[in-house]
């Protein structure tokens, strides 16, 4: 996160009876796993495991229980480095509560309920632009499979672009490019991001999804594809 911490998110689906075990299994690993030998103490990062549950498990009857390291006896937490968030879906109700009203947890708790009308679920993306993005992905993956395919095939292509073009710019950044030529170069590359995302509507349409993952990695077979659909 941009506040240092680190987040692991955990989905289970089927109860394996060993869930507060593994919760703290992820934590150690989140917590350690970026301190090397021979590093100080002070290099270790908070680390949060939140565990996204469709069974019950701890005792409380609220949806929503966080753990930490406390005094068993005076409750003073020893300090902030664990929390470990149990999100438990069966345990959540609606009860008719105006979205504008819930806290971010329960509008979260509300979209992976899986109780709300199509209505409901739309009107609770428009209150949360990150579940806006979660409800949006979702629809995605209920397409037919062939636009689904499609879609991802698109996605990647894109990625693996933009992947490209910034490891690029590093590179010319390093080799200590003059401002105006890495302008040029910029809109250069802004250029060829346009002339690619075209052709990969095209070969969309003609059903070519193995030319769309050559092309980012060949930009001469581009050139002919481009040629060959776009001029």
């Amino acid at each position: 996160m941009d506040t240092g911490e680190f987040v692991d998110v955990e989905v289970q689906v089927v109860n394996q009876k060993n869930m507060e075990r593994r919760t703290l299994y992820y934590w150690s690993q989140l917590y350690l796993g970026k301190l090397q030998a021979g590093m100080d103490y002070k290099k270790l990062k908070p680390s949060i495991t939140v565990n996204v549950l469709a069974f019950s498990v701890l005792p409380q009857t609220d949806p929503h229980a966080m753990y930490s390291i406390y005094n068993i006896e005076t409750g003073e937490r020893l300090n902030r480095d664990m929390e470990l968030h149990f999100l438990e879906i069966p345990k959540f109700s609606h009860d008719r509560k105006p979205f504008c009203e819930m806290t971010k947890m329960e509008r979260w708790l509300a979209y992976f309920s899986n109780k709300l009308s199509k209505q409901q679920k739309e009107e609770l993306a428009m209150s949360e632009a990150a579940i806006k993005d979660a409800y949006d992905a979702t629809k995605v993956f209920l397409m037919n499979p062939t636009e689904r395919h499609a879609y991802i095939n698109r996605q990647m292509a894109i990625m693996d672009y933009n992947t490209n073009v910034a490891d690029a710019r590093e590179e010319g950044l390093k080799e200590g490019l003059r401002k105006g030529i890495e302008k040029g170069r910029e809109d250069g590359l802004k250029e060829g991001q346009d002339r690619m995302l075209n052709l990969i509507g095209l070969l969309q349409k003609n059903n070519r999804m193995e030319d769309i993952s050559r092309i980012v990695s060949d930009p001469e077979y581009l050139d002919r594809l481009y040629k060959e659909f776009c001029l």
